[in-house]
């Protein structure tokens, strides 16, 4: 059937039209299953892409190092005044 889909923003309104075609039918002498969706389990850690995020981790763990290397001097300096 026909459908019309709208899009209102605060810029303006859009809108379309579309046809979904109907359903094949099966051939005589053939049956069709239907089947429900279950709800998706969450993926582990091993099933999931890698990002690319780790940048950042990595960009802290440099400062964090870099930081307590300046403290600890800092601290050395102060101690032998």
């Amino acid at each position: 059937g026909e459908h019309r889909l709208s899009v209102v923003s605060t810029t303006g309104t859009a809108e379309t039209t579309f046809t979904v075609a109907e359903a094949a039918k099966p051939a005589p002498g053939q049956t069709t299953t239907t089947t429900t969706s279950k709800p998706k389990k969450r993926a582990s850690k091993e099933a999931l892409p890698e990002s690319g995020d780790s940048t950042y981790v990595i960009a802290g763990a440099v400062l964090a190092v870099g930081v307590a290397v300046l403290l600890l001097a800092w601290a050395i300096m102060k101690r032998r005044a």
